[in-house]
Formats: C-alpha cells, sequence, structure tokens
C-alpha cells in the first residue's frame, strides 16, 4: 500500500556471518551512473550488507525490500517508484507526489479489515480520490477504490503491467496453467483456454490442422507401382495402371510388358 491509513511497509533485514578476510565491495554513484539505462521516478541506494560475491537481493527477497520496484546493483540495492510517486526518507516505501509522509513503524498503524484487502494484482494509481474510478478512471478492464486509493485490477486470466493501468493475457498453455489431459491439445484464448481432443487419422491420412487430409501417395512415393504402371491416387489409398495396353495375343506381366502368349500350350484345342 502507498497511502496515508493503510498499513506501511516493514522490511526485514538480511544479514549473515562475515568471512574472515572479506570486505564488501561499495559501487559509487558515478559508476553506477555510466551502466544505468532505466530510471523509473525517484530511487534510492541502500546496502545489502553481504560480503563476499554480489548476491542478488531483489530476487532473494521478492516483493519484500521495496515498496514498488526493486533494482540490484553489485554489492548492493536501491528502490524505485512507479512514476507520479516519489520515494520516502527511509529509502524504501513511495507515497503519490505531494502526499504526506508514510509513517515507517508498524505500531502507527491498526490492522486493516478484511474489506480493505488489496490483491497483488492490483497497483494504486497516482492520484487516491475516491472518485477517481469515474467511467473506469485510467484502468483498462477493472477499477476500485480501497480506502482513499483507486486501484487498478484486471480480469481473470489477465496479468496487471508495469505501468499500473494495463492488462495482459496469460497464456495458460505456455505456463502451464491449463488443465488440459495429455490426450488433449492446449490452445490459448484471451482470458483463458480451451482444450481439443486428439485426433486420430485413418490409415491412408494424415492430421494437419486438426484436421484428416488424405495422402497422395504418389507424390510421396509411397506406392508400390511397379515400372511399365503409373500410380493413381484415390481417397485414403492408391491403385497401378498400366501405362500401355497389350494387342490380342499377348498378356502384359507385373512388370507392364506385353509378352507372346503361346496358344500352342496354353490352349486346349488350339487347332
Amino acid at each position: 500500500s502507498c497511502c496515508e491509513g493503510e498499513e506501511p511497509l516493514i522490511v526485514p533485514e538480511v544479514r549473515r556471518p562475515p568471512e574472515p578476510g572479506a570486505t564488501p565491495r561499495r559501487v559509487s554513484e558515478t559508476e553506477m551512473g555510466s551502466r544505468e539505462a532505466l530510471s523509473l521516478g525517484t530511487e534510492a541506494e541502500l546496502p545489502n550488507s553481504l560480503p563476499g560475491d554480489d548476491q542478488d537481493e531483489c530476487l532473494m527477497l521478492p516483493g519484500e525490500l521495496c515498496q514498488h520496484l526493486c533494482i540490484n546493483t553489485v554489492g548492493s540495492y536501491r528502490c524505485a517508484c512507479f512514476p507520479g510517486f516519489e520515494l520516502q526518507g527511509d529509502g524504501r516505501t513511495c507515497r503519490p507526489d505531494g502526499g504526506a509522509p508514510q509513517l515507517d513503524t508498524a505500531r502507527e498503524s491498526a490492522p486493516r479489515s478484511e474489506s480493505a484487502q488489496v490483491s497483488p494484482n492490483t497497483i494504486p494509481l497516482p492520484v487516491p480520490q475516491p472518485n477517481t474510478c469515474k467511467d473506469n478512471g485510467p484502468c483498462r478492464q477493472v477499477c476500485r477504490v480501497i480506502g482513499d486509493t483507486a486501484m487498478c485490477s484486471c480480469f481473470p486470466g489477465y496479468a496487471i503491467m508495469a505501468d499500473g493501468v494495463s492488462c495482459e493475457d496469460i497464456n495458460e498453455c505456455v505456463t502451464d496453467l491449463h488443465t488440459c489431459t495429455r490426450a488433449e491439445h492446449c490452445v490459448n484464448t484471451p482470458g483463458s483456454f480451451q482444450c481439443y481432443k486428439a485426433l486420430t487419422c485413418e490409415p491412408g491420412y494424415v492430421l494437419t490442422d486438426g484436421e484428416c487430409t488424405d495422402v497422395d501417395e504418389c507424390v510421396t512415393g509411397t506406392h508400390n507401382c511397379q515400372a511399365g504402371f503409373s500410380c493413381q491416387n484415390t481417397k485414403g489409398s492408391f491403385y497401378c495402371q498400366a501405362r500401355q495396353r497389350c494387342m490380342d495375343g499377348f498378356l502384359q506381366d507385373p512388370e507392364g510388358n506385353c509378352v507372346d502368349i503361346n496358344e500352342c500350350t496354353s490352349l486346349l484345342e488350339p487347332c
């Protein structure tokens, strides 16, 4: 939370026993400035008291060190705020530009009611006015007022983006959040997904774009027609057609050649 009347953030301090002879290396603001390409609102660098190799505190304690954004640095980290907010004196919490400073002690805040609980899929807007949600305010999907602060959130199947007002579709098929079985195929849809039963095709057909289509054995070369015969495709199969027809007195052999018939041996009474 970022506004007056809500529970302030309690930040845990991470420490571990120092290693003998190990001295933390602190990077100066000048050195860091040559490598920084992004600045969001106000920010402050804080020591991490971790000796030896650099530890990414933002990954180790996600969402616990800073109220808005945590940016890792070599041997340290710093907090930054979303546009429209400014960093408070503790270097960790944020408040709207021009707003009253937030008290940094747990004793100053009363427990929040159940109705004031905020979903992690929400980000407070810069202007905490009760009527901010009129005409849905700047929110792309859902706008609601919590206390004196307007919050943007998203429909099921969508996630809030970094700007705090836009929503993006969650691809359940990629993130493995779908419920399709192994015999089904997952297809992502806006805000949801669908499970399609896997198809099996008859011999001579192949599955293409969810449909069974005929295999042209004459084109793929999977027929068994001999020399002298041409392959003729049919739905789901093929047949071999002789390239030439033999004259009377000749018979076509399996290779398509015309062979003379010996009437003297093949006929019962040739004369």
